[in-house]
């Protein structure tokens, strides 16, 4: 394996290209390609999981909220959505570790703070949106791990 990140995704679940060889390529989720043709054997461990719990590895059902939540609540859960909806085209973050994830929440604080100290207004709240979509995501797959 050799060769550094590409635009390449698993056809399966999405996941990012992480290596690439002569003639092969591996994801995040540890599903291959060889010569352009899916290796048997190495299954989409995110599918995999997905199939397992029954969730979609993309995106879950959207549930109607039936509780009466405070306006700024409503404004910033719409937010946090329109975030996640821009990014459907990423892989779902169940199955993602969440110490990777974690180090991403701690990149968007980093970004929220040098978006306060000279960003506007529109940067601080898409980087404040990003800070609580990366905890929401870990309490997803705490949830999702350990129940509830």
């Amino acid at each position: 394996m050799g060769g550094g990140v590409h635009d390449e995704r698993c056809p399966e679940c999405g996941a990012n290209e992480i290596g690439r060889g002569e003639n092969g390529i591996i994801y995040e989720c540890f599903s291959g390609q060889l010569d352009g043709e899916r290796v048997d054997g190495i299954p989409c461990l995110r599918n995999q999981l997905a199939q397992a719990t029954g969730t979609d590895r993309r995106r879950t059902q959207a549930k109607p909220v039936t509780l009466d939540v405070r306006p700024e609540v409503s404004w910033f859960a719409h937010e946090m959505e329109r975030k996640l909806q821009a990014n459907d085209h990423k892989s779902h973050w169940i199955g993602e570790s969440t110490n990777r994830l974690l180090k991403r929440l701690f990149d968007e604080f980093l970004e929220l703070q040098l978006a306060l100290a000279l960003g506007s207004a529109k940067q601080v709240r898409d980087e404040a949106v990003d800070v609580a979509n990366f905890a929401m995501m870990i309490a997803d797959v705490v949830r999702s791990e350990r129940g509830e």
